[in-house]
């Protein structure tokens, strides 16, 4: 095998894996700022049921 052929997959499999990483960082906020979303969205209609004074208010 020639070495530059090792030198070609090594570089292959750095795109790829700094691809998927890319990928993972692009969809983890998005994911997580989904779910924030739809949590606060659960807390404020929630603390809409609860009078001003309870401590979920404030949530």
């Amino acid at each position: 095998m020639r070495p530059w052929h090792h030198g070609v997959m090594s570089l292959r499999q750095i795109y790829s894996g700094a691809f998927f990483f890319l990928r993972q960082w692009i969809l983890l906020p998005v994911t997580l700022g989904l779910l924030e979303a739809s949590a606060a969205q659960r807390v404020a209609n929630t603390s809409l049921n609860m009078p001003p004074g309870s401590p979920g208010w404030f949530l």
